[in-house]
């Protein structure tokens, strides 16, 4: 809803634990770009869509470091 109401960038970010239990390392995606609909205005559940899809590839690439600690779902 932010990037509807401001036309900011969409970006995600991570933090990964290194094998050795100690440092990590980090990332940011390159831009996510929102769904539209046919008046050209962001679409919030095919933009949320995307973006579940990016969390859900960093989970099946590290899955041992998931941790969810909130009611996402409800």
């Amino acid at each position: 809803m932010l990037a509807r109401q401001t036309g900011m960038p969409i970006h995600g970010v991570r933090v990964v634990r290194k094998p050795d239990g100690y440092s990590f390392w980090g990332e940011v995606t390159d831009e996510i770009q929102p769904v539209r609909n046919a008046e050209g205005q962001v679409d919030i559940g095919g933009t949320v869509q995307v973006i579940a899809h990016v969390i859900e590839g960093w989970t099946r690439e590290h899955p041992e470091q998931w941790l969810w600690l909130h009611r996402r779902w409800r």
